[in-house]
C-alpha cells in the first residue's frame, strides 16, 4: 500500500468511525429534559411526576419558579409503584441521574419560599419513559 493510500484510509478511519461509539441512549441532557417537563407540568397545575410528597398533601400551593442546580450520574433507584406495574425494571433499569432543584413556592405571608428538592431519575426501558422519585 502507498504512503498516499494508508494517509487516505486514516483520514476516512478518522473521520467515521468517531460517530460509530456515539450513543443514541438516554443522556444527562434528555434527563434534564425529562425533569423540565415534569416540572412545568407542575407549576402549571397539571398531573406531574415532580410533584412531591408534601404538595400532594396540600401543604404548599404550586411552585411559582424552579432552578435545576445539578444533574449528576448516580445508581438506579426505581420507585415502588414502577415495581409493582413493571417488576421486571428492577434488572432493566437504565441509566439514572440525581438531580438538585430549588422549588420556589409562595408562603402563607406571600412571600418567597424556596426549597430544595432531590430526585432520583432512572430510564425504565420497559416503559420507555424516566421514573421520577423524590429522594429523601
Amino acid at each position: 500500500m502507498t504512503t498516499r493510500r494508508m494517509l487516505w484510509v486514516c483520514l476516512f478511519v478518522l473521520t467515521v468511525l468517531p460517530g460509530c461509539g456515539k450513543s443514541s441512549g438516554p443522556t444527562e441532557s434528555s434527563a434534564r429534559a425529562a425533569i423540565r417537563s415534569e416540572l412545568d407540568k407542575w407549576m402549571s397545575g397539571s398531573d406531574s411526576k415532580a410533584s412531591t410528597f408534601e404538595a400532594r398533601s396540600k401543604l404548599y400551593d404550586l411552585p411559582i419558579s424552579y432552578s435545576i442546580r445539578t444533574v449528576a450520574s448516580t445508581e438506579p433507584r426505581v420507585p415502588t409503584e414502577v415495581l409493582v406495574k413493571y417488576p421486571d425494571t428492577i434488572d432493566d433499569a437504565g441509566p439514572a441521574f440525581r438531580v438538585v432543584v430549588d422549588v420556589e413556592f409562595k408562603s402563607q405571608a406571600g412571600t418567597p419560599l424556596t426549597k430544595v428538592i432531590e430526585y432520583n431519575l432512572t430510564r425504565i426501558d420497559e416503559m420507555n419513559d424516566w421514573a421520577i422519585g423524590e429522594r429523601f
